[in-house]
């Protein structure tokens, strides 16, 4: 029995483990991901001829015309129109509308398809304004009247809030329907049986997104384990031995406890399906629970439930003016800056009733930055070169501070509380700085490309780099720069000789020792193209110039790195780019494009590679390499890898495109932050630490309590036959 008893402690034991080592299960399309389909501020409702809401909004500089189905309130389409819109008017049996787009000038527009027409000379008449006729408000009662005895025939009661009305109509009989807006919130209603009801409402109070943060919940679980780590690594081997087998005894005990020491108990735990509150466990454990704080244009500071986009509170601070917001002190507050500097402090130790304090600094700003990891932060003035600390009580900061105007890069570093400038980089006349990028501060997993001999290309990892482009106005040419931040030097310079369209936007993105940059050419025909730059210490294999265990001084550092390039096309406009963020940087980086079609897509580093060739030219040992692949001019868009599958994200003037790293190493956060507010997770290496969900645990444990059965019955067979072996005793096998 004793021997039994072992058994069942050990089997539980593993049960226990393979327990609290959750798996996370492979998401599906439109369950991992979540959007905020945002209209914006209503500027005039109409019914079209469908019977549904036409709705005319801003959009950045631009006005966007929006179809809102009636019984619902769910948005049938959204079209951007290239014109910024006051108001407008339907012809021709709402067939056409006429969009005022300023004084005496109209354009015309197509109903059904948004097309533009022309423009539009002729009288105008507001279809905007709600027709009030017959309808009287007293007090808190909407009196509906007929138009030729002025009497009532129904009144509906309102709410006591003030609402102002987007739009109303009745027919005079018993019918009733209100569309209003309070606090950014929209609300339609019909009159039915002597009652005002509410069908729909619509939340459009987060959209124009100017800045955001984010927080993550705290996993007591995890804290403790790194408290235990620390613990171990202040003992000595033996001593941390016996503290973690004595930590694991106690968390066996507690299950036993739990389930009042029935192994049945624990089995039918481990069985059944995940609980609510498991899953949420689960997600906390992995680094999935996160909330979004954003900055509206209105003022509005909100959070955001990463993971199904719920939103989980919303301040209004009354400020339109707000350019930045930052965490300190341990996520436990949020600084928001505004054009006066430092102005709010969120405090978010409660984090179901956050409250402000107030904190001025007055300095016209225009740019905020953190001083590393710290709480500390300078502000750029609005006149782009006078830099002050948002705090005076600043302490000296190692590193160098690099800031970027249009004009000018400026570095300085921090001595006894002050800054001094120590380099200046200025453009010429005719020449903007159109896109900057520091050096990725990713966790490095491999300092070198092994090759497919087996030899190894050594990467050039200095993080005191930059990398700017240079447009030059006149000749629609651009420069790409690599500079060194603590001297100044530009250490490599690549001129593209295609004509570009400037106005198109131009993106540039840094990572471990690769640079990527895209732009929107005309050289003969017009084509988006993406280019990479690759750094090594050598072209030559297994040839290393650093010195691993030696640390380079920046100051006088003359390691110079050998350079390759490469340029593809890629059939779509690339509007923003940014690369993928995972915990331990060991997953495959992606580079992820927002698309000027509205969809978000990622390319897999491998396949912009700057070493790539022909195939043509490839040799059997090039074609070893891993991820190796021929180079191809072209780079089609696959469509497994569109994040934003049928969705359609509309952007405003201050589009945001961010990645997050969980506490999964294959999975990374990432989302589109604008007009409206897109997140999904991306696993650029797959999902290697997930489990799928076919995955049959049940048959697993199964399997194992039958082979430790097996083994615990045949254990006494084996002894008996080792005894009569070793006493030369002959089994009889009759």
């Amino acid at each position: 029995m004793r021997a039994f008893g072992r058994l069942i402690s050990l089997l539980l034991a593993g049960v226990y483990f393979g327990r609290v080592a959750f798996a996370v299960f492979q998401d599906e399309a439109y369950k991992s991901d979540w959007q905020w389909m945002n209209i914006g501020e209503y500027k005039c409702v109409i019914e079209d001829n469908h019977g549904s809401f036409l709705i005319l909004s801003d959009l950045g500089d631009q006005s966007m015309l929006s179809s809102v189905n009636r019984t619902d309130g769910k948005i049938l389409y959204r079209r951007p129109v290239p014109f910024k819109a006051f108001d407008l008017m339907l012809v021709d049996g709402g067939k056409k509308m006429i969009l005022k787009v300023g004084r005496g000038q109209f354009e015309l527009i197509d109903t059904e398809n948004s097309f533009h027409l022309g423009t539009y000379v002729g009288g105008f008449q507001s279809s905007c304004i709600p027709n009030y006729s017959g309808i009287r408000f007293e007090g808190d009662k909407l009196k509906v009247l007929d138009k030729i005895t002025d009497l009532e025939i129904f009144h509906a009661v309102l709410p006591n809030e003030p609402r102002t009305i987007k739009y109303v109509d009745t027919d005079q009989v018993g019918y009733l329907s209100l569309l209003v807006e309070h606090n950014d919130f929209y609300y339609y209603s019909e009159y039915h049986d002597g009652e005002l009801t509410n069908k729909w409402s619509r939340d459009e109070s987060i959209t124009d997104i100017v800045d955001f943060t984010y927080v993550s919940e705290v996993d007591n679980n995890t804290n403790m384990i790194y408290s235990e780590w620390n613990t171990e690594g202040s003992l000595n081997i033996f001593r941390a031995y016996i503290y973690r087998v004595k930590q694991n005894w106690g968390r066996l005990k507690h299950l036993l406890v739990h389930h009042k020491k029935s192994p049945g108990a624990i089995l039918t735990d481990i069985l059944k399906e995940d609980e609510e509150e498991t899953l949420k466990q689960r997600n906390l454990k992995f680094g999935f629970l996160k909330k979004l704080i954003v900055a509206t244009k209105k003022g509005k500071i909100a959070a955001i439930n990463m993971e199904n986009g719920e939103k989980l509170w919303a301040i209004d601070t009354n400020l339109s003016d707000i350019i930045a917001l930052e965490t300190a002190k341990k996520e436990s507050e949020i600084f928001i800056f505004t054009n006066r500097g430092l102005t709010l402090v969120v405090d978010l130790r409660n984090q179901y009733e956050p409250h402000i304090k107030q904190k001025a600094t007055e300095f016209a700003t225009e740019k905020v930055g953190r001083l590393g990891s710290s709480d500390d932060f300078y502000l750029r003035g609005s006149d782009g070169s006078t830099i002050m600390f948002a705090d005076n009580s600043i302490n000296d900061f190692s590193s160098v501070i690099v800031d970027h105007t249009s004009s000018s890069i400026n570095a300085y570093i921090v001595e006894n509380g002050a800054l001094h400038q120590i380099w200046k980089i200025e453009t010429q006349e005719d020449e903007e700085i159109v896109a900057f990028a520091p050096r990725d501060d990713a966790p490095v997993s491999n300092i070198g490309t092994i090759l497919g001999n087996r030899t190894v290309l050594y990467r050039y990892l200095n993080p005191n780099l930059a990398s700017y482009i240079v447009g030059n106005k006149k000749l629609n040419l651009i420069t790409v720069n690599v500079v060194d931040l603590v001297t100044g030097n530009i250490i490599h310079s690549v001129y593209e000789n295609n004509t570009l369209n400037l106005d198109q936007p131009i993106n540039l993105v840094f990572g471990e020792h690769w640079i990527i940059y895209s732009y929107f050419s005309h050289n003969i025909v017009a084509e988006q193209r993406i280019s990479v730059i690759e750094m090594y210490e050598s072209l030559q294999p297994n040839s290393r110039v650093s010195v691993g265990s030696i640390v380079q001084d920046a100051l006088k550092n003359d390691i110079r790195p050998q350079f390759v390039s490469q340029s593809f096309i890629f059939p779509e406009v690339i509007k923003e780019m940014i690369i993928s963020r995972t915990k331990f940087g060991i997953t495959s980086k992606a580079i992820v494009l927002k698309l000027e079609n509205g969809q978000i897509t990622y390319l897999p580093k491998f396949l912009l590679n700057a070493r790539s060739v022909e195939k043509s030219k490839m040799s059997a040992t090039d074609l070893q390499e891993f991820m190796a692949a021929p180079y191809v001019s072209t780079i089609p868009i696959n469509d497994n890898f569109i994040i934003t599958h049928h969705r359609n994200i509309v952007d405003g003037n201050k589009a945001k495109l961010i990645s997050i790293a969980t506490n999964l190493e294959s999975t990374s956060l990432i989302c589109s932050l604008s007009h409206d507010i897109f997140c999904t997770k991306i696993s650029p290496s797959s999902q290697f630490d997930k489990l799928s969900p076919s995955f049959e645990k049940g048959k697993l444990f199964a399997t194992i309590i039958g082979l430790l059965c097996v083994c615990y019955f045949l254990r006494p067979i084996v002894d008996t036959r080792k005894l009569k072996s070793k006493w030369l005793v002959k089994e009889n096998y009759l």
